[in-house]
């Protein structure tokens, strides 16, 4: 019995190193052929499955009974499900995440005030990199149970622009020309055409409220683009701010 459990464990260990290192090998030919977020799926599924088969293999070799791990697990599993409710959360969150795709690898999301790209999805935890270069851990259970801000499940986002003009210096031109501004930008999307809003700031001035589209993956290189245009178009044209606000504000949305 001694021998069949050592030959057991044995086995697993150089099997479970074996099995790690061909996925690795197999997954960076296949990643280069596949989508990043398919291919992460298709890693994680045959790395858990072939786990499990080598488990299987492992108590078979030491003869084993299978339903008497199974009912001794249980036992396990309700003593120490008390003490790691925490864990067994994230756990069945992880599975959630993985079988929804809500949230996938190369998503740009937000999340307790953190701003960043999935690199990578556990069934414990999801990993964060920020645009500091900070490496974040975000427990599973935090992305089903509180407010997150996928910007990349949908191709396009808007980009906002809200600028406050004294009264004196807007006229129908300025619109119009604002808007060719816009037009002649060539990341910015036709469809939808940009739009601008024009409403009375509580006597304060004229509040331009721009709206643009672009696809989401050049969003903030647009978002640039829309406001240094703005801004070059306001002082070329000698348009003044009003009151106190001296700067454009910008939003995400």
């Amino acid at each position: 019995m001694v021998f069949k459990t050592l030959s057991g464990l044995i086995f697993f260990v150089f099997a479970s190193l074996i099995f790690k290192y061909f996925t690795g090998v197999l997954f960076f030919r296949i990643k280069k052929r596949l989508d990043p977020k398919l291919s992460f799926l298709c890693e994680k599924g045959f790395f858990y499955t072939g786990m499990a088969v080598i488990f299987y293999a492992t108590v078979r070799i030491i003869n084993l009974n299978i339903n008497e791990i199974f009912a001794t697990a249980g036992v396990i599993t309700i003593g120490i499900g008390f003490a790691a409710r925490t864990s067994i959360s994230n756990f069945i969150s992880g599975i959630i995440l993985l079988a929804t795709k809500i949230i996938q690898v190369e998503d740009l999301i937000s999340v307790n005030n953190y701003l960043g790209i999935v690199e990578n999805i556990d069934f414990f935890s999801t990993k964060l990199r920020t645009f500091d270069n900070s490496y974040i851990t975000i427990p599973n259970e935090k992305l089903i149970s509180e407010y997150v801000c996928n910007y990349s499940t949908y191709k396009i986002r808007r980009i906002t622009v809200d600028v406050l003009i004294v009264y004196e210096d807007f006229s129908k031109e300025v619109i119009e020309e604002l808007k060719k501004t816009l037009d002649s930008i060539p990341e910015v999307l036709k469809d939808p055409a940009p739009m601008i809003f024009v409403d009375s700031d509580k006597g304060t001035g004229i509040n331009l409220g721009i709206r643009a589209w672009c696809e989401g993956a050049s969003f903030i290189t647009v978002k640039n683009q829309v406001t240094i245009q703005t801004v070059s178009f306001l002082n070329n044209k000698k348009i003044r701010f009003a009151g106190d606000r001296r700067q454009i504000i910008t939003q995400e949305k």
